[in-house]
């Protein structure tokens, strides 16, 4: 189990940002640094879910001949770079050294964060009587803060339960990804899987099938859920309205999949990104990590995800005001 879906945006564009900024003031090459090239042309070409017909070896080597005329870490990361984009895939992305310390550990984000807190994940509002959980984007990949943010939005989700028993809103449309682990733990009341029944699944170039079960998303935030938290929940019976749009990408559509298919969940907006694969994120010698898509995403019954989801209702009207009157049919037939 690592799978894990990063933001195609959102985190993509940002270390971008700060990497071009950085190249003003070059750092010597590290030793050995250089040796992410080939594990980066090798992921490329042997992993990766989409297989462009590229001459690998002379991009290899082309890379390695740039890096020896201007030796230097900024040098390494514009090539490392420019090998995923010959990949021409949006959903792989290059993570330079030290925005991959910012997603992998606590306390590197802490040291470049200051005095601010690791930002929750989960909102909550209201949409006439209903209660809408707004769960937005969460990119960090540590157990530390991804343990902290399964909690804060498992809290939100089982106070929405009790406060709205027939119905509630799931407002996924400014998601845009990140770590899809604390989110599906987070929502899985609403889900009401049992621990080893898939909540979707991955199909990658080599092996079998890879479900995701609630078992295996509680190993990988490392430690048995929720009991010893006081977050015991009854199954909920009310309807589960799930708002989806455009900016839905990434881990933020992987929690709509999850939700595909069952008798008491409906969406409503638009289709959205279509960033439905799979990535794995691999280290690389110079202290970078590559997100590397590698596999398609399965429903829970193993049906493949093609682009797009496209939304049960889709509708001029705006998305919260369907969701109201489908929730409020549910509730006054109960």
């Amino acid at each position: 189990m690592h799978q894990l879906l990063l933001v195609p945006l959102w985190v993509f564009l940002l270390p971008v940002a700060g990497f071009w900024l950085a190249l003003g003031k070059p750092e010597p090459l590290e030793p050995g640094a250089e040796q992410a090239l080939d594990e980066a042309v090798q992921l490329l070409r042997d992993e990766a879910l989409l297989t462009p017909a590229r001459d690998w070896e002379a991009l290899r080597r082309a890379a390695h001949q740039r890096l020896a005329r201007a030796p230097s870490m900024s040098q390494l990361d514009e090539e490392l770079a420019s090998l995923v984009q010959a990949l021409g895939d949006p959903h792989t992305s290059y993570q330079p050294p030290e925005q991959a310390r910012r997603l992998m550990s606590a306390k590197g984000a802490a040291a470049n964060a200051g005095p601010r807190p690791e930002p929750v994940p989960i909102r909550v509002a209201q949409e006439g009587r209903w209660p809408v959980l707004i769960l937005d984007a969460f990119g960090a990949l540590d157990t530390e803060r991804s343990r902290a943010a399964a909690l804060a939005i498992r809290a939100a989700t089982v106070a929405a339960m009790a406060r709205s028993p027939c119905g509630l809103m799931l407002d996924l449309r400014k998601n845009q990804g990140g770590n899809m682990y604390p989110m599906l733990m987070g929502v899985a009341p609403l889900l009401e899987p049992s621990p080893q029944q898939a909540l979707l699944g991955f199909r990658s170039r080599r092996g079998p099938d890879q479900p995701v079960t609630l078992e295996d998303v509680s190993a990988l935030l490392g430690q048995r859920w929720p009991h010893e938290q006081g977050l015991d929940y009854r199954p909920y019976t009310g309807r589960v309205a799930v708002l989806i749009g455009p900016m839905t990408a990434s881990s933020g559509e992987m929690v709509a999949v999850a939700a595909q298919g069952r008798s008491r969940w409906r969406s409503f907006g638009k289709a959205t990104a279509g960033y439905t694969t799979g990535n794995i994120v691999a280290p690389l010698s110079n202290g970078g990590l590559l997100a590397l898509t590698t596999s398609r995403v399965l429903t829970r019954s193993g049906v493949p995800i093609q682009g797009s989801l496209q939304p049960d209702v889709p509708g001029e009207e705006q998305a919260p005001v369907a969701a109201s009157r489908w929730l409020a049919q549910g509730c006054d037939k109960d």
